[in-house]
């Protein structure tokens, strides 16, 4: 199967529907659609180019945009990259935590405890770690 080549196409509100315009095609060519909603938009789009270049739908990918909803969205990914960033950190500081109290004494349990670990998931924390801290 082929990597099915990708279209851009931007989405705009008229009434209750979707206005659909899809771009990246050869001169002389436009194509436009609709739908209800952006799901049937896109689903357009992709039967709507297909048709227009005469190439079977499996190999057309449409990347919909809203250009009233991409700064929203962007937003939403923007925190959704910083809450992987703060999930990342917080993995390596539980290593680092875990790794520090088991060398200062403590049972597994106990780190756990303090942690407010269960004792399984410090125990893997610690074999992620290095035994130099």
């Amino acid at each position: 199967m082929t990597t099915p080549t990708v279209y851009r196409a931007t989405a705009t509100r008229d009434g209750r529907w979707w206005a659909v315009e899809i771009h990246g095609f050869p001169p002389n060519y436009a194509a436009v659609t609709q739908g209800r909603d952006l799901a049937e938009a896109a689903s357009n789009a992709r039967k709507a180019t297909s048709l227009l270049l005469n190439v079977p739908a499996e190999e057309i990918e449409i990347d919909l945009h809203v250009n009233e909803a991409d700064e929203v969205v962007a937003e939403v990914e923007r925190a959704r990259a910083r809450r992987a960033e703060a999930a990342r950190e917080e993995q390596a500081t539980l290593v680092r935590a875990a790794r520090r109290l088991v060398d200062q004494g403590l049972t597994q349990r106990d780190a756990a405890r303090l942690l407010g670990l269960s004792f399984q998931r410090v125990h893997q924390l610690l074999k992620t770690a290095s035994p130099t801290g």
